[in-house]
């Protein structure tokens, strides 16, 4: 059974999307086995370029490529990295791990901006808008 390229139409590009989204969560799954995935990796799952994660974020084309390639993350700040994930669609959690004990750490609860969507209510829908 052979495989060959095949030109990617326009049509297609939702399922391009999708392909990007199946990647992603193979990634996701790989790194709750303990599996590390590149910043560069996941960017390129989720279909961008650094150019397109320096618009998004405001982090230098160059210091993308530097965060990129670093060995180790020690020398960024979290600000950063979250910078980072967001132009990706994600975000940063922090975990403390002693052994085999991990802990995800929170930080003091967020206040509630007038443009936030209020939390969703545990009591069910109260408005009258129900499906049929």
């Amino acid at each position: 059974m052979s495989t060959k390229a095949t030109k990617v139409k326009r049509d297609d590009a939702p399922g391009i999307a999708l392909k990007r989204v199946h990647v992603i969560k193979r990634g996701l799954r790989a790194g709750r086995r303990g599996v590390a995935l590149s910043l560069r990796t996941l960017r390129e799952a989720a279909g961008k370029t650094q150019t397109q994660v320096e618009a998004e974020s405001g982090i230098n084309q160059g210091d993308v490529s530097r965060l990129e390639t670093a060995e180790k993350l020690d020398d960024y700040t979290v600000k950063l990295l979250r910078r980072y994930a967001k132009a990706l669609g994600g975000d940063v959690e922090l975990v403390f791990v002693w052994g085999d004990r991990r802990v995800t750490v929170a930080g003091p609860p967020r206040r509630v901006e007038e443009d936030d969507e209020p939390p969703p209510s545990s009591e069910g829908e109260s408005s009258g808008e129900h499906s049929r």
